[in-house]
């Protein structure tokens, strides 16, 4: 796979955390019908009137994989923070601190992103590589902003076309289904589909696709979430997912576990600043 698309394929990733993140205000729905009878614009409109209750987050974070069933490489021991956009910037700044053992004490690495600007930091060496998203990908900014649900829904809908997967869709337990295609045509993904938990206002599965060698939707990946937790402010995260890439060497699952998260501390944008991290 091209450098580029390798890049874009993580950022996607981490588009996926921040949309199973930030979401969060439970309205409780008894009524299945109802819940059958939901748009996906008015599900995805529930989860995007819930990024405005947390304005920053930042948890302890482990990954750990799973190639065929057997343990694969090494257990990550991370910190991730995410801001969100503000009345004075429209920026999201996210970031992932790795360290070098699980008390977290000596980091190793930081990827920043902020904007369409990607930093990988090599803080041992003191080394930052800086890539640009939208040049790597070949997007234009349009259509960097349609993938993100969170923050431009109105572009986002108004760039896709958007169906109702209703053999997917799980009423008795408020899950809507959703297809996404983007109706102008990209290199990137020629298809998404979304699953929203309506009734915690998140999203708890995407999955992604390539185009093949015929130009037609190839699954590429999954993410999927495990467990939720309720923050105090009504706000629901998630404190376990799975990601899972369609590849030809086997099965490979990456689980990420999040504990001690916190929201609305307060955070600087000195946090996400690439020349302060070591």
């Amino acid at each position: 796979m091209p450098k580029g698309k390798i890049i874009i394929a993580y950022i996607m990733s981490i588009f996926a955390l921040v949309l199973f993140v930030f979401s969060g205000y439970c309205e409780e729905i008894n009524n299945s019908a109802q819940v059958a009878d939901l748009t996906p614009e008015k599900a995805l409109q529930k989860v995007a009137d819930n990024y405005a209750k947390i304005s920053d987050l930042k948890a302890d974070e482990t990954l750990f994989s799973t190639l065929n069933g057997e343990p694969y490489g090494d257990k990550l021991y991370c910190r991730y923070y995410f801001k969100a956009p503000t009345q004075e910037s429209s920026t999201v700044r996210e970031k992932t601190d790795t360290f070098s053992d699980e008390a977290r004490n000596t980091k190793t690495e930081s990827d920043i992103i902020v904007g369409s600007k990607f930093y990988m930091i090599d803080v041992e060496n003191k080394n930052i590589e800086e890539q640009d998203l939208l040049s790597m990908s070949g997007l234009k900014s349009g259509q960097f902003d349609q993938m993100d649900m969170q923050y431009h829904l109105s572009i986002f809908l108004d760039k896709h076309i958007l169906t109702k997967d209703e053999a997917n869709t799980d009423p008795g337990n408020q899950i809507i289904a959703i297809n996404a295609i983007p109706k102008e045509p990209n290199d990137l993904y020629p298809k998404m589909d979304i699953c929203v938990d309506y009734n915690k206002g998140i999203l708890v599965k995407l999955v992604f696709y390539n185009k093949n060698a015929d130009g037609q939707p190839e699954l590429a990946q999954t993410l999927e979430v495990l467990e939720t937790k309720q923050m105090p402010n009504g706000a629901w995260i998630p404190i376990k997912m799975n990601k899972t890439p369609n590849i030809s060497s086997g099965h490979l699952v990456t689980t990420l576990e999040y504990t001690d998260p916190q929201i609305n501390t307060g955070l600087s944008d000195e946090v996400f600043d690439a020349t302060k991290q070591y």
